[in-house]
């Protein structure tokens, strides 16, 4: 990677993302990755800019032998460059952080490839199972209000149909009732 402080430098923006950085107050961190291009001793780089870090911003280029792999290493320098401050970012949820992918090298072989797949793939289940068991706990609480709720519902249900009751015999008594009658004679 070459720094440049060089803004312009940046060309046509062809990602954008707006970061959060945690702490006392909460900040916002631009991130922007610009089009890869060819290098000018002939393999392809690809700039970034990430505002707000600093003052005068943070320009960087990762450099690849096309521009695919010119932009993986953008992205991955953006990643390094925030983790390397030392500091948290988030982009949509505080939990999940700020949602920039490592880069998985590949060019080790089948074997290696098909090794961090599993890799992540077990780390995802895991994640999503414990995920699925909070959330069963969370439905076992709201189960047992649920029926905490349906026994103070049917109670006040019973005390309803019981006032509705005496109700109805004071109204009756009121209608059998006539001008010089002493009441429950």
């Amino acid at each position: 990677m070459r720094k440049d402080n060089k803004k312009q430098g940046l060309g046509q923006v062809i990602a954008r993302r707006v970061l959060t950085q945690m702490g006392p107050e909460l900040r916002q961190v631009a991130i922007a990755i610009g089009r890869p291009r060819r290098h000018p001793e002939g393999d392809w780089e690809c700039p970034f800019m990430i505002e707000g870090l600093n003052e005068q911003g943070y320009y960087h280029t990762a450099g690849g032998v096309d521009a695919l792999q010119a932009l993986l290493m953008a992205v991955e320098g953006v990643r390094v460059s925030l983790e390397r401050t030392g500091r948290r970012f988030f982009w949509l949820d505080r939990e999940a952080g700020p949602d920039i992918p490592r880069y998985l090298p590949t060019q080790y072989g089948p074997r290696f490839e098909a090794r961090l797949n599993r890799m992540i793939e077990q780390q995802a289940k895991r994640f999503w199972e414990t995920r699925l068991k909070s959330r069963k706990a969370n439905l076992a609480e709201l189960e047992a209000e649920v029926k905490v709720r349906r026994e103070v519902l049917a109670t006040l249900e019973a005390a309803l149909k019981k006032r509705r009751k005496a109700a109805a015999d004071w109204e009756a008594d009121l209608k059998s009732w006539k001008p010089g009658q002493r009441r429950g004679s």
